[in-house]
């Protein structure tokens, strides 16, 4: 025993939600390895809290936490090509996946968060230059 209870159906995955013609959609994850090619021209989002922001970030990124993300993105950045990082990624995935539900439509996540960005090289910044948006 594994301990589900009280299971009140199953699914047989993404083909079941398909056949029911209900939306599907995916947000795209880029490894760090393959983040240089997106640096120019694109708009960087770290949805850390205040205090991560010490071990550094990525140059020209926007600081939103995650708890401020619905009352501070701007609607504007709707149809530009945005990258999301936190720590490690957990976070950032759920702020990919607020950011489509509210109709943004470029949305990235970066797999593993800052700190694979930092292990692979990714040139970082002192805090100290962050542009902050969650004031």
């Amino acid at each position: 025993r594994i301990g589900y209870e009280n299971i009140i159906g199953y699914t047989n995955g993404v083909e079941d939600w398909e056949k029911e013609n209900q939306k599907v959609d995916t947000i795209s994850s880029i490894y760090s390895s393959s983040i240089k090619e997106y640096m120019i021209d694109s708009i960087f989002l770290d949805v850390r809290n205040n205090n991560e922001l010490e071990s550094g970030y990525i140059k020209d990124s926007i600081n939103i936490p995650l708890n401020n993300l619905n009352q501070k993105i701007k609607d504007s950045e709707k149809e530009n090509e945005l990258f999301l990082y936190c720590q490690t990624g957990y976070r950032s995935m759920i702020a990919s996946s607020l950011l489509k539900i509210e109709g943004y439509k470029n949305v990235n996540d970066i797999d593993g968060g800052f700190v694979a960005l930092k292990s692979y090289g990714t040139k970082t910044f002192s805090s100290k230059n962050l542009i902050k948006e969650n004031s």
